[in-house]
């Protein structure tokens, strides 16, 4: 085991030995401080968010409150509206009950005095006759003596496929006429002659195959009141087009459809799908 030697402390060393002390000390309260003083920091910031939050609550309490209040006012009209409703609805019962009364006493009065009157029981006993003889009723309504006009109406369709490639305005003349009545389609250049006045409905079907590009137009003595396009470009395959016009007519109005440029390619009709023309006369 080492010993050492005994050593007095010179006034030099005591003095150096104070000084650390003291500095020590000096470091650990900086320390304490600057903690404190965040800390203080941090909590004069939660307090003002606080504060803030606090009077955001107040105002949204304020709202609330406004709207509670003018709920109320309104369920209070509510209830006196209802109230009031009742009331007249009560009222009105009252007066088809008395309204009733008063139609049933009529009533008792008038069949008391049928009963009563001979010539309503001479009437009663003839109706009574009749109805075991089988007599005629006669009619509620007068009939008229006017005859039914014959209806219009005609329906039409390309036998075949048209040629290829026609031309602008061209008037296809849809050749096959399964019914006509009225007499009003010709096919032999396509055209409808109204053969009365009113309103008519038209419907064409346009098919094509392949690529194809038919637009075509509806026609009214020379103005176009419609038109509809047909397009297989994208494929293959055969494409449909259908479209509806209504138009109000005079005795003799031409009406047919024809295309709008010049077609590209043909008008697909066959038994597999047929490229049609319809109208009647609606009203």
């Amino acid at each position: 085991m080492h010993t050492f030697p005994y050593c007095r402390l010179t006034p030099n060393v005591l003095w150096l030995t104070g000084s650390l002390l003291v500095l020590c000390t000096s470091a650990e309260i900086n320390i304490s401080t600057d903690e404190f003083a965040a800390w203080k920091a941090e909590i004069e910031h939660q307090i003002i968010s606080l504060q803030k939050e606090n009077m955001e609550i107040r105002e949204t309490n304020k709202i609330f409150s406004t709207k509670v209040g003018r709920l109320e006012d309104k369920m209070k009209e509510m209830e006196a509206d209802r109230n009031r409703m009742s009331k007249i609805i009560e009222c009105q019962n009252e007066e088809l009950r008395n309204l009733h009364k008063n139609v049933d006493n009529r009533d008792d009065v008038k069949k008391e005095e049928n009963e009563n009157d001979p010539k309503m029981l001479d009437r009663r006993t003839n109706d009574d006759r009749n109805e075991g003889q089988g007599a005629q009723i006669s009619r509620i309504i007068p009939g008229t003596s006017e005859s039914l006009q014959e209806p219009v109406i005609f329906h039409s369709y390309l036998s075949s496929n048209s040629p290829p490639n026609l031309g602008t305005h061209h008037v296809i003349a849809f050749d096959a006429i399964p019914i006509n009545k009225g007499n009003g389609y010709h096919h032999d250049n396509g055209i409808f002659e109204a053969p009365r006045p009113g309103t008519y409905v038209f419907l064409w079907t346009i098919n094509t195959y392949p690529r194809g590009y038919i637009r075509t137009e509806l026609v009214v003595n020379g103005n176009v009141i419609s038109s509809g396009v047909t397009d297989s470009h994208a494929d293959d395959g055969i494409m449909s087009g259908t479209n509806v016009a209504i138009a109000d007519l005079v005795t003799g109005d031409h009406v047919y459809v024809r295309l709008r440029h010049t077609a590209i390619n043909y008008i697909y009709s066959n038994a597999e799908g047929r490229s049609t023309f319809s109208g009647w006369l609606l009203h």
